[in-house]
């Protein structure tokens, strides 16, 4: 990681020159010519959070994400539905009695499918999903952060 991407004080800078560094190391691949892990944690998953994110939502993701306290993917592409976000089928209902969102992806078509390795390495992601309201009103694709193991399983 560029050593300025963090700053002193830990928080994570939102300004173009160490979005650039960052996308720098972002562009490493594997002797196969494969996007590491790290890779697409840099430049799929840390982008979303920083650009998109609340300043809530930078801090309890997006500062971790920077110090590899966590490792990312972002999951939209669905076996059926490649990526075209408006037929996806997973959905995020709102649970309005435990107070989150349910992730679904109800039918093999469904699947996410990862890029590269970082499904089996990453700790969270950011998912596509169709946001559907109470009484069923879907209100089209929009991001989630899911956590996808234990932490303490890395």
């Amino acid at each position: 990681m560029s050593s300025d991407f963090a700053t002193a004080a830990g928080s994570v800078p939102t300004n173009a020159g160490a979005a650039a560094n960052f996308w720098e190391f972002g562009r490493t691949r594997s002797p196969t010519n494969e996007y590491l892990p790290s890779t697409l944690h840099a430049i799929a998953f840390l982008p979303v959070l920083l650009r998109q994110g609340t300043d809530e939502q930078i801090a309890r993701w997006a500062t971790p994400a920077s110090h590899r306290a966590l490792l990312g993917c972002y999951a939209q592409t669905e076996l059926g539905h490649g990526t075209d976000v408006a037929e996806l089928e997973t959905t995020a209902t709102f649970d309005r009695a435990k107070d989150e969102f349910v992730v679904n992806s109800p039918t093999k078509t469904s699947s996410k499918w990862w890029i590269g390795s970082s499904g089996r390495m990453a700790t969270h992601a950011v998912v596509q999903a169709q946001l559907v309201l109470e009484g069923g009103k879907r209100m089209g694709p929009h991001l989630f952060v899911v956590q996808l193991r234990d932490l303490g399983e890395r």
